[in-house]
């Protein structure tokens, strides 16, 4: 299961419909953005009739984790955590859909390493094993950690070695230290692929959006690292269709396609534009639809800028109606973006879009 072209864990952009797209486009594997799991193990689980599964507080609420039965197969969880016995709790609450089940050892952001958790975490290996140990021994589906590079490469991979005798099933690792970025230090593939000759278990590269342009560019990354996947995190946000065979398709396609899995899912507002905009990037200033997205009230008004209209049985543009669901087993809604799209124009880019 844990090789390929794969959607690394990033904020914002690991939701719903951008794995879904994600896994149309080719990837072989899905992470979830990192799930904090104090937020996600007072949740209450909703199964909804067109197989949605949220996760959230109360059925008003915004989710917490957005799921469904199309990506079962191919989804794993990303869990924040600085606790063996929360970490196992979060867990269990959606153990039966998902695949597996990811421990985040490498987030350099404060929200992530102010409570121990992330890379935080490559400071503290006996909590780290204490994790992965109660994960392993308590769960019925795989159990993995991502972690990033110390300041050794002896230190590397001793901790990767001592990660690996928890009973993991892979481990992937970033190939940069706790205060490099990808804008400006160059990614270690050098020490993962020495990562990887040391673990038995798969190891997945992370680190090359840099060198990313099309799935051959994935491969050749995964060549030249030696493991059995890649991670892909910034190639992706900025296009999805970065995993497809036949390479990728125009931005706007993507955009049309993306809001469409939007509306069927009944899409947070704030995440779907951010998700928007960050595919469009400087476009978002030159194209009407772009301009138009940044504005808008609704899931549905940004879709319709893109010309995609909601449909059911009722026919095109219904009025908006809750989503058919089941209460079957509670924290904040989806964190409102402030200051991202001036960020957008700051990232560097690998698609360059002739309009």
């Amino acid at each position: 299961m844990y090789k390929g072209a794969i959607l690394a864990p990033m904020v914002r952009i690991g939701t719903l419909p951008t794995r879904l797209l994600c896994l149309e486009e080719g990837a072989d594997l899905v992470y979830t953005e990192e799930i904090i799991d104090h937020r996600l193990m007072d949740c209450r689980k909703f199964e909804h009739k067109n197989g949605l599964v949220e996760f959230k507080l109360t059925a008003e609420d915004n989710p917490v984790l957005q799921t469904c039965a199309k990506e079962k197969e191919k989804v794993i969880l990303q869990l924040g955590t600085a606790d063996p016995n929360r970490a196992v709790k979060a867990a269990k609450l959606c153990q039966d859909h998902i695949s597996g089940v990811d421990v985040n050892m490498g987030c350099p952001k404060a929200y992530s390493t102010k409570g121990g958790m992330g890379a935080a975490m490559l400071k503290t290996p006996d909590l780290a094993e204490s994790i992965l140990k109660a994960l392993v021994q308590e769960l019925d589906i795989p159990v993995t950690c991502k972690i990033r590079c110390l300041k050794t490469l002896e230190e590397t991979v001793e901790f990767a070695k001592r990660m690996e005798k928890t009973g993991i099933a892979a481990l992937a690792i970033h190939g940069r230290q706790k205060t490099e970025r990808s804008r400006a230090d160059p990614c270690r593939s050098l020490w993962i692929a020495e990562v990887a000759k040391s673990l038995k278990i798969p190891v997945l590269a992370n680190g090359g959006s840099g060198e990313i342009k099309s799935r051959s560019d994935i491969d050749e990354f995964q060549e030249k690292t030696g493991t059995a996947g890649v991670l892909v995190a910034r190639a992706a946000m900025w296009n999805p269709s970065v995993f497809n065979k036949d390479g990728p398709r125009h931005v706007f396609e993507v955009v049309k396609r993306y809001c469409k899995l939007c509306l069927e899912y009944d899409f947070a507002l704030e995440v779907m534009k951010y998700n928007v905009l960050s595919m469009l990037r400087d476009l978002q200033d030159k194209d009407p639809r772009g301009l138009a997205t940044k504005p808008a009230l609704s899931s549905k008004e940004i879709a319709e800028c893109w010309g995609v209209v909601q449909e059911d049985k009722d026919g095109p543009n219904p009025k908006k109606k809750k989503l058919d669901c089941e209460s079957v087993d509670r924290e904040e809604s989806y964190p409102y973006v402030h200051n991202h799209f001036k960020k957008l124009k700051q990232w560097e880019g690998i698609f360059n879009v002739l309009v």
